[in-house]
């Protein structure tokens, strides 16, 4: 979360790519960094962005992003709360 809150405009409601957020947490590895998402906005801290067309995606892509277990794909958050 501390990451997330970190990131440029985060408080100004900027979306923040997953992508990004991954890259830049190399030691926390994708079962525990997807699960941390997802605890996060069942809290209601984030809010999620659907990528429009993931089909183009190819596999190496797609794993970066965070997938819902009904198969959509999402490539940014927002922080929900934006007070300090």
């Amino acid at each position: 979360y501390d990451a997330i809150k970190s990131s440029p405009g985060a408080y100004n409601q900027v979306l923040i790519s997953i992508r990004e957020l991954r890259a830049s947490l190399p030691d926390i590895g994708k079962p525990l960094f997807d699960s941390a998402i997802w605890g996060l906005v069942n809290r209601g801290k984030l809010f999620l962005h659907s990528h429009i067309h993931p089909i183009r995606l190819n596999e190496k892509e797609r794993a970066q992003l965070l997938e819902d277990n009904r198969g959509r794909v999402y490539m940014g958050i927002v922080l929900r709360d934006t007070a300090k």
